[in-house]
């Protein structure tokens, strides 16, 4: 039996846990899954130096060992304020023998990792900080989230040319860095489902757009691309900011 399909130790980790730490332990644990009003929201707020984050990995331990049998994969997701700390502290919330986690990302990166989540590990921890994950005041958003939503969209939307790479590849000083950065992309591997749900999405606001007489973001984006139809074009200041609210 390999690693990822083994039971965790819980009684190992709690007894690593002082008294008043596994009396938080058990009773958080007892309102989220046990009593008959249980709740989803529990905040632990302890002074510093009490061991919050021990509290939360012996209830990591008992949640895992009450799900194990009930679930097909146990998925823990951690927030936290940085990338360093995140690192650091997702190292000892891991229960099991092997220390094997998705690192931090941006959330609308996701489609790169979650295979490794569904790859036949029980147990997955995956860490997530504001500043990687949750800021989205980029309109533009990142060089790799426009290759992932190039991709996402070539097939989809049928795009062909250079057109759909000019709209693209905003902010990048040589276009040709992102096409590299495309063809990158398209060797990644890529969860289908997420995918295939985003064109679901997109398709019903395209049903939404023509009822309410409005044009569509495929309609949308072709114009764009006979504005951005060369590397080179000087587009007007409307297009470019119709550009940005597209992406």
């Amino acid at each position: 039996m390999s690693e990822e399909h083994h039971k965790p130790d819980t009684e190992h980790v709690l007894k690593a846990l002082k008294d008043f730490q596994r009396r938080t332990v058990d009773y958080v644990f007892r309102r989220m899954y046990l009593d008959a009003d249980l709740t989803r929201r529990f905040l632990v707020a302890d002074e510093v130096g009490l061991g919050k984050t021990l509290v939360a990995r012996g209830l990591i331990a008992k949640v895992v060992d009450h799900l194990w049998d009930r679930v097909e994969r146990i998925d823990v997701v951690y927030i936290c304020s940085n990338v360093d700390i995140a690192r650091q502290n997702i190292a000892r919330l891991y229960i099991a023998d092997k220390h094997d986690f998705t690192p931090p990302s941006r959330l609308t990166l996701l489609p790169l990792h979650l295979h490794g989540l569904k790859d036949g590990r029980r147990l997955n921890f995956v860490a997530f900080t504001p500043g990687t994950s949750f800021d989205l005041k980029s309109r533009r958003g990142t060089g790799w989230e426009r290759a992932l939503l190039l991709r996402a969209l070539r097939e989809h939307w049928k795009l062909s040319g250079r057109a759909p790479y000019n709209v693209f590849s905003v902010g990048m000083m040589n276009p040709e860095n992102f096409i590299a950065r495309c063809d990158e992309m398209g060797n990644e591997r890529v969860e289908e489902d997420v995918i295939a749900a985003f064109r679901g999405s997109l398709d019903s606001q395209e049903v939404n757009d023509k009822s309410a007489g409005r044009p569509g973001l495929r309609q949308r984006f072709e114009k764009l691309c006979g504005v951005f139809s060369r590397s080179d074009a000087r587009p007007p200041a409307e297009a470019i900011e119709e550009r940005n609210r597209v992406l």
